[in-house]
């Protein structure tokens, strides 16, 4: 699905982070209210109220040369992740590693710096071990560097089922405003 047929769903594009030369991460976004009584809010106040929005959307596109991987509903392990935004995503963690049937796969503070086809949270960040066969070490790296600190404090834990589950704090907005 291309991000401009996702405003037949009422999204909006809140902003694209260009992590690399052939990597992105678009987020789109309902408008909840607007601070003029219209309904709309600008591309501006939709990103500041990121982090306690409810029906965001993240989108991540990587131009490579195989582009025949399976979607969603035709074999459902390529569903990437789910993205909960908490208070304190430290406390979070905190709590997490008290249950022993939670799997942690990346801690809060854990750095990201490479991007190997056995990385763990790949699959989740839209990064498989089939796409990440196809990228030069060069886009690798550039890819690593664009993604840089933003990965940091996030957590991934793993359901059940094996979904990923992405945990962020409310001071994630931080991230994306310069």
């Amino acid at each position: 699905m291309k991000i401009a047929q996702l405003r037949v769903l009422g999204f909006r594009k809140m902003f694209t982070l260009h992590v690399s030369k052939a990597f992105s991460i678009t987020y789109l976004a309902h408008a909840h209210g607007g601070k003029n009584g219209t309904g709309y809010q600008t591309a501006l106040e939709l990103n500041r109220e990121k982090n306690n929005a409810q029906g965001l959307l993240e989108i991540y596109y990587l131009d490579i040369p195989t582009k025949n991987i399976e979607s969603s509903s035709q074999h459902p392990n390529t569903f990437a992740h789910i993205g909960l935004v908490v208070p304190d995503a430290q406390a979070i963690q905190e709590r997490l590693e008290t249950m022993p049937d939670v799997k942690i796969v990346k801690r809060y503070g854990e750095k990201f710096t490479e991007l190997t086809d056995d990385l763990v949270i790949g699959p989740a960040v839209g990064l498989p071990p089939a796409v990440v066969a196809q990228l030069s070490l060069e886009e690798r790296e550039a890819i690593v560097q664009g993604l840089g600190h933003s990965v940091d404090p996030l957590i991934f834990i793993v359901d059940p089922d094996g979904n990923f589950i992405e945990i962020q704090g409310e001071e994630g907005a931080d991230l994306v405003q310069g």
